[in-house]
């Protein structure tokens, strides 16, 4: 029996159950809220809101919620806490910008890249395998000068830590 349809959580990603009907997983959406409800006022859960749809759609709002996070400017402990945690994956040095991807995963192939460029250091959501979403110099240049130069990757939405405002 194919099972092509989810119970599922876009904010923040999470299937609840994969179902063979739309009808089947929508009669277990008011049990998943419910239990999600009681674990948020007990243990401070992420509170997630449950609906049904087909497996394909949730990938697709999965894929759009992970990789439209904003870039952010970190600090270098921040970086290297990273760097140190786990043994880093596609490990690059080249053109004045190191960067690496976390060899753990968030889902799939989506991780957090790091970036170390000219002193300062940054990180994104990104798709391990799909390297048009991956940090640039430039996606760089937008955050740290955005009167200079527009980011030319996926991702236009840049944000600073309020600490590293004003720089």
């Amino acid at each position: 029996m194919d099972m092509d349809y989810v119970l599922a959580s876009i904010h923040p990603p999470s299937v609840w159950a994969f179902f063979p009907t739309a009808e089947a997983a929508a009669a277990k959406a008011d049990e998943a809220n419910a239990y999600n409800k009681r674990i948020v006022e007990q243990q401070g859960a992420p509170a997630m809101h449950y609906e049904a749809m087909t497996y394909e759609a949730y990938k697709a709002a999965e894929r759009r919620e992970y990789l439209n996070r904003p870039l952010r400017e970190i600090t270098g402990d921040k970086y290297h806490e990273a760097l140190d945690a786990l043994p880093p994956e596609k490990y690059q040095h080249s053109g004045g910008m190191e960067r690496f991807l976390m060899s753990e995963h968030w889902s799939g192939a989506y991780t957090e890249q790091y970036v170390a460029y000219h002193g300062r250091y940054f990180t994104r959501m990104v798709d391990a395998t799909d390297r048009s979403t991956w940090i640039t110099v430039q996606d760089i240049h937008a955050l740290t000068q955005p009167e200079a130069a527009p980011a030319t990757s996926h991702m236009a939405q840049v944000t600073r830590p309020p600490t590293e405002r004003g720089r």
